[in-house]
């Protein structure tokens, strides 16, 4: 059985739109398009299980996509036109196992994407990230930035592409993934990738993964907080960098999420 089909078209305004979508619980494919100078907010929430986007975001649209509570496999292939700009952040929180896969391609000239996701592991959940970012055209500029906190005993891992073809002089791509540990039993794997057919570009990437800091929990005991105080206050810096420009509401579940994790360590 072919999943449905849904279609959104947004238009040129003077004001940002917001559009909520509530996917359903079975198979859909969603194609979203974004017409030329259009603003807009999306806002992907509740239960997203095995679901296919496809997104067209077209000359100097601005796109701020924001998923929240995915299940299942989903995927995402994204076109950023001229001047376009992409920020696109995932929410992954669940004891339930979740494969997330992005491709965004900058086909513009001067294109820009920002994504981050952010992995809370509990429970025996085997969390999968494969994020592929192809830059195609001049000047483009490309972040995907990645935290993951694994409890219990979770896993995930992440496959990080950042591929900059022969066309895209001046590009400037950079890939960050941090882990953080909680317990004995948590895992994390991480294999970032560069491919490179042009010169004139700026690309890098860089992978921690370990336990929070020995050294920065004594300090932080040491000035009078207690042990769970000191290692809710790193978690919280740690995820810091992918709760920019998130509503606050969102913010405020997520770290009462992150504070649950904290105390099944």
């Amino acid at each position: 059985m072919l999943p449905k089909k849904i279609f959104y078209n947004v238009k040129k305004s003077n004001t940002t739109q917001q559009l909520t979508i509530k996917p359903s619980r079975q198979s859909v494919a969603y194609d979203l398009k974004f017409e030329s100078y259009s603003v807009a907010d999306i806002y992907i929430k509740e239960q997203v299980i095995d679901t296919c986007f496809n997104i067209d975001i077209k000359d100097a649209a601005k796109v701020n996509l924001i998923l929240e509570g995915i299940f299942g496999n989903n995927k995402f292939f994204i076109n950023v036109g001229k001047l376009g700009n992409l920020a696109f952040t995932s929410f992954i929180a669940s004891k339930k196992s979740v494969k997330l896969f992005s491709q965004i391609n900058l086909q513009g000239d001067g294109a820009r994407a920002y994504q981050q996701v952010l992995v809370l592991g509990s429970g025996n959940s085997q969390n999968n990230l494969n994020l592929v970012l192809n830059h195609k055209a001049q000047n483009t500029f490309g972040r995907l930035i990645v935290r993951r906190v694994q409890a219990e005993g979770s896993a995930s891992s992440l496959y990080g592409m950042l591929n900059i073809e022969s066309t895209a002089h001046g590009t400037n791509s950079y890939l960050s993934d941090k882990v953080i540990l909680l317990g004995n039993k948590s895992k994390a794997d991480s294999i970032p990738s560069l491919e490179i057919k042009t010169n004139d570009v700026q690309a890098s990437h860089s992978v921690t993964i370990a336990k929070l800091s020995p050294e920065e929990l004594f300090y932080l005991r040491s000035r009078g907080l207690t042990e769970d105080a000191a290692r809710a206050l790193l978690l919280k810096a740690f995820i810091g960098p992918v709760l920019v420009d998130v509503p606050n509401g969102l913010k405020d579940s997520t770290i009462i999420k992150l504070s649950q994790l904290n105390t099944k360590c």
